[in-house]
């Protein structure tokens, strides 16, 4: 009779790149709400009462969207400058990422 193979209960690692991102995000989302509760969110400039979601949104929406800037000018220039072959598998994820960031 054979025993069946053991079972691992371990969870499953998470790649260190994860990791590092998240904390980077979440670093970047801690510091713009200490940001906006010590400076104060300023209102909305034309907007008689436009509410404490909107004040505080918009600083979150502009930093989503430096980021996604940032992101993606500079997969383009990894693809553009750094790869050596354009069309390779390699130089086709870079401007994939370069086009989900730009939609962003």
């Amino acid at each position: 009779m054979t025993a069946a193979p053991a079972r691992s209960t371990a969870a499953p690692r998470v790649p260190r790149s994860v990791l590092w991102v998240s904390g980077l995000g979440l670093g970047a989302v801690l510091a713009l709400a200490l940001a906006v509760a010590v400076g104060g969110a300023r209102p909305v400039p034309g907007l008689a009462a436009a509410g404490p979601v909107v004040d505080w949104g918009r600083p979150v929406a502009a930093l989503a969207a430096r980021i996604a800037a940032v992101g993606t000018v500079g997969a383009l220039l990894f693809a553009g400058f750094l790869l050596p072959d354009p069309g390779s598998a390699a130089w086709r994820r870079a401007v994939r990422a370069a086009a989900g960031g730009a939609l962003a």
